[in-house]
């Protein structure tokens, strides 16, 4: 397995861009229950755990 490693500057695009997304998930969420966020992060765990499988 490959690995590669961001730059300086990479990173600090990744964390900006990290944070407006989560600024935006925020957002649609309050539009919702808890439950809608709940819900989300089990997809999301899904996904990590999938992703993993395929390696």
């Amino acid at each position: 397995m490959r690995r590669i490693h961001a730059t300086k500057e990479g990173e600090e695009l990744e964390a900006r861009l990290s944070g407006e997304q989560m600024m935006l998930l925020e957002k649609v969420l309050s539009n919702f229950d808890s439950k809608a966020e709940i819900q989300w992060r089990h997809i999301l765990e899904h996904l990590a755990q999938t992703g993993d499988a395929q390696e």
